[in-house]
């Protein structure tokens, strides 16, 4: 168990270290960000009905 969690590790750092990844992964994050921005935006419009 300790090796496969060794394993996963590795993989992690190696997968961070390169840079196509790294752009990938930031999109990503970013994307979500959005949408989760977005989500609690229309949450706020519904709640308070001053939907512009």
């Amino acid at each position: 168990m300790m090796a496969f969690l060794l394993d996963i590790i590795t993989f992690l750092q190696i997968s961070f270290s390169t840079n196509i990844f790294r752009i990938n992964y930031n999109f990503r994050i970013l994307y979500k960000l959005n949408n989760y921005l977005a989500f609690i935006n229309h949450l706020h419009c519904i709640s308070s009905f001053s939907c512009v």
